[in-house]
């Protein structure tokens, strides 16, 4: 799932734990990667409502902000199952990564 907080503010946090609760049943998904800018106390909410989440810890890679877009990107692309938003252009680049699959 993809819910880079700090740059859109349009989709709520509770809206993306409901659409990756229900891929999660709809698809038997276990675990759940996020990427997120989120602060901890964002952070510590999905931890609370979804089992099997990882959320990877940009800040303490030393990686640049752009190098950590790419990873996340590489990452999300060749995921199960990916959650974006429409309004996102770095979803919408995941998903043209995707379909080119």
């Amino acid at each position: 799932a993809n819910w880079k907080n700090r740059q859109h503010a349009w989709a709520e946090k509770e809206d993306v734990l409901q659409q990756t609760q229900a891929l999660q049943r709809s698809s038997g998904i276990a675990s759940v990667f996020l990427l997120t800018d989120a602060d901890e106390h964002e952070k510590s909410f999905f931890s609370t409502h979804i089992p099997q989440l990882h959320i990877a810890n940009a800040a303490d890679s030393g990686l640049s902000e752009a190098m950590i877009a790419v990873v996340d990107q590489a990452v999300a692309a060749e995921a199960t199952r990916f959650l974006g938003n429409f309004w996102s252009t770095f979803s919408w680049a995941i998903i043209e990564e995707r379909s080119k699959r």
